[in-house]
Order: structure tokens, then sequence, then C-alpha cells
């Protein structure tokens, strides 16, 4: 079955080096599991297994694990009945994990198999050496990467480089996206509930996570927060910030990079900034503000989600790191709140497609070195569903090997030469467009039209 958490090239290599097996826990990353007490029961319903299993960890890092005669009183508890099964002593492992979230996607399964990563993550960092076999051990814990033990002759990049620019904010980086991984993975299906997630979270210690995108989100959701009005001005300024977007990525001549310095400066007027200040990323933060305060709503939950991958696309991001190779696939985990959000969520997709092919065709006819490798493996994993190689994002110019692994990324014939993989990206887009929702704003068929009209 292909996946987004298939088995990682080289791994056990890595594991033997840097010990994926189980370890005491230092004291400051110790997580308290609520142990069974009297007044406590066997859960006779999801929210109470949930509920039980969240305790006060939102992470779910070490849940009490308790029997499997606990769980199966109540009903739909089959992917806890799997967690508890692949996360025993003697089966825990990275395989395990990716088996458990990919055969039970949109369950309770997913934020489960990512917090015993997160743990494990967390465990590893004190000790993982402080060098490029070190740092290529931690990173397996991500879930989305294939990870050989040594690099490659064409890695001419630091493991870590795509996250920041010092071991230390790299590494805490590194937990950061774990975290974020497992938030977004109690939102990945809008019927789980997840009212004992947010109640969780009302913590002091876990008010950082309130404060991300995804934590607010969830508490919304869990509460059904409501603002008709806020959720109607979000939509509105989330779209004209998508037609911005689109028209910008659809700028290939002088004449369109014109008419979009005209638009941004129309809109930075509008909203009373300096005529040459970018208006995408202030629009891009009201739209997420404001359709947060309306997430009790499934569309504006989806909007919500599009604005913080566009955010994160764009890279200004007002909490957080905005790198990661999820963005894409918060694409898709917005589109399934609801159908309202999928017209904008498609159009983001066309954008970061359409970014990744100016940007590697850039460095092609320039001959110049790219930054573009992380957009393109967050494109593969986001809309294969494929683990990527970290090598890819390892690269700094279109040679041979990464040639190659974007065009397998992307299902396109082998090809090592530069112009493959542009083919395979410009391929890419095609199939994006040939998916394009029938309802979308009018604005926005111009720029639509444009990217999705294949060069010659």
């Amino acid at each position: 079955m292909t996946h987004r958490f298939g088995a990682a090239v080289g791994l056990w290599g890595l594991c033997v080096a840097g010990g994926c097996g189980p370890r005491k826990v230092p004291s400051h990353l110790q997580v308290t599991a609520a142990e069974p007490t009297a007044a406590q029961v066997a859960p006779t319903t999801l929210v109470e297994a949930i509920e039980q299993l969240v305790g006060s960890d939102p992470l779910v890092r070490r849940p009490n694990q308790r029997s499997a005669e606990w769980w199966a009183s109540a009903p739909d508890t089959e992917p806890i009945l799997s967690w508890l099964h692949a996360t025993t002593p003697s089966t825990t492992s990275l395989a395990s994990l990716d088996t458990l979230e990919t055969e039970w996607s949109g369950t309770v399964a997913v934020p489960l198999a990512r917090g015993a990563r997160l743990a494990e993550l967390e465990v590893a960092l004190p000790t993982a050496p402080a060098d490029e076999q070190g740092d290529r051990s931690l990173v397996v814990w991500l879930g989305t990467f294939t990870v050989k033990a040594a690099p490659g002759r064409t890695d001419v990049r630091p493991p870590l480089s795509w996250i920041g620019n010092h071991r230390d904010a790299q590494r805490q980086g590194l937990v950061q996206l774990a975290e974020r991984s497992v938030m977004s993975g109690w939102l990945e299906n809008p019927d789980l509930p997840i009212a004992p997630v947010a109640a969780a979270m009302s913590e002091s210690q876990y008010d950082r996570l309130r404060d991300t995108p995804e934590g607010a989100l969830i508490v919304a959701r869990a509460t059904l927060l409501r603002n008709g009005a806020r959720g109607t001005s979000g939509t509105t300024e989330l779209e004209a910030a998508t037609h911005l977007a689109l028209v910008q990525a659809a700028a290939d001549g002088i004449r369109t990079q014109r008419a979009a310095q005209d638009l941004a400066r129309s809109l930075a007027t509008d909203r009373g900034l300096a005529p040459e200040t970018d208006p995408l990323p202030p629009m891009l933060e009201e739209a997420r503000v404001a359709l947060t305060a309306d997430a009790g709503s499934p569309a504006s939950l989806g909007r919500a989600l599009v604005a913080v991958a566009a955010q994160r696309l764009d890279g200004h991001c007002t909490v957080g790191l905005c790198t990661g190779v999820d963005r894409t696939a918060t694409l898709a985990l917005a589109g399934r709140q609801a159908a309202d959000a999928e017209p904008v969520a498609w159009a983001w997709r066309v954008i970061a497609a359409k970014t990744a092919l100016d940007r590697l065709d850039v460095a092609v006819k320039q001959q110049l070195p790219t930054s573009a490798f992380p957009l393109v493996a967050d494109i593969i994993v986001g809309e294969t569903g494929q683990r990527v190689p970290l090598s890819l994002l390892l690269q700094r110019s279109m040679g041979p090997d990464a040639c190659l692994t974007v065009t397998r990324g992307l299902g396109a014939p082998d090809g090592t030469r530069p112009e493959d993989a542009l083919a395979a990206v410009q391929a890419h887009i095609g199939r994006v467009c040939e998916a394009r929702p029938e309802q979308l704003p009018e604005a926005w068929s111009p720029p639509v039209a444009a990217i999705c009209t294949p060069r010659e």
C-alpha cells in the first residue's frame, strides 16, 4: 500500500547509531500519566477514552496504556487497541508507528502515533551527538523523511539547515515541528471528539500550545466557537489574499508583473498600509484570526487552516516556524473539514506548485544555487502521501540526484536532467489544474487560466 509513512531507507542503521530502542526519560521531559483511581472506570464512550488517554498532556507523549480489556469496553476504540499493540516495549518502532498511522488514518491513532514519535525525539535529543550523524538520527522521528545514515555525495548542506542556521535552534525546531504534527493530528477528522484535548490545554503549562494557530483552532472547534460576522470577513480577506497570490504567481512577464505590483499597492492602500508594503502577510494574518473566531463552523475551520498553510508558504508566520514539509498536507487537511474550504485550499496548492516551478526555472536558466527543494519536498509529501528523501533538502543545485528524486517523487518517468525535473513539476501543475473546483471567485479566473495553460 502506498502511503506517506513507508519504510525509511537506511533507517535501522540510524537506529543502531542513534539509538531507537526504549530509553530512560530525563526527568525534565517526563510527563506524568494519569493513573486509574477509585473514581475512574473503564470508558464507555470514545470521548471518555480520549479524555483518559490525554490526561494532562494534549501531546499524548506517554499515555497510560492500561489493558486491551479496559479500552474494549467503549465503542470505536479499535484504533486505540492497535496503538496499544504497536507501542508495547517489545514492538514500538518507527515502522510500527508508521503502520499504525497509515492503517488508522483519520482516527485517534494519528495523534497517538505522532505523540509517540515526539516522545522518542525528546528522549533522543540530549544524547544525540552534535554532529552530522546525530542530526540525521533525530530527523527520522518526524516521520516524513527517508534518511540514510551517512550523507550522499551531493548532500552539501547540513541535515538540519532547512530549519535554521544554528544547531541548537535547529534541534529545538525539530521539537516544534513534531509538536505541530501532533496538534494537526487532532484535526485530521472533523468528527473526532477533541474536547478533552482543549481541556488539557487549559493548564498554564500549555499556554504556548493554545497560542499556536493549531492549538487555537482545537480550542475553537472543541468549544464550538462561532462568530458569523468574523467568519464572513475572514473569508473575504482570505479570498482577496489568495487572488493577490495567484496574480503574483501567474506574473511571468513585465506586463503581468506590473499588474501584480499595482494590485498589491491598491490592497495596501485600502488597508491603511504604506503603498510599498507587501499586504499579503497582514491580510493572511487578519484572515486567520477572523476565521479562528468562527472555527466552530467547519467551513471557517477549513479556511483558517488554509490561512495557516498560506502564511507558512509565504514565509511570514506570527507564531512558530514557517518551515516544514507539511504545508501542502495542511491544505489537504483544510479541504477535509468542509467542501466550502476546498476552492481556496486548491488555489494555494496551485500557488505552491507554480512557485516551486518558477524558483527551479530561475536556478536552471541563471545557473544559480536554489533553495526551492524544501518546497518541492513539501509538495511531494502533501500531494503524493510519500515520504521524501532528506537528501533532497540538502542539495544546492539541480544535479542528477536531485532531479531523479523530483521526477520519482512526482510520479514522472525517471530523469536526471534539469529539464526532466521541470517537466515533472509542470505535469504536476497540470494534474492539480485538472482537479479545479467548479465554484471559484470570478476574479481568480485570469491568473488561474495563465497558470494552468501549459508553457510553450
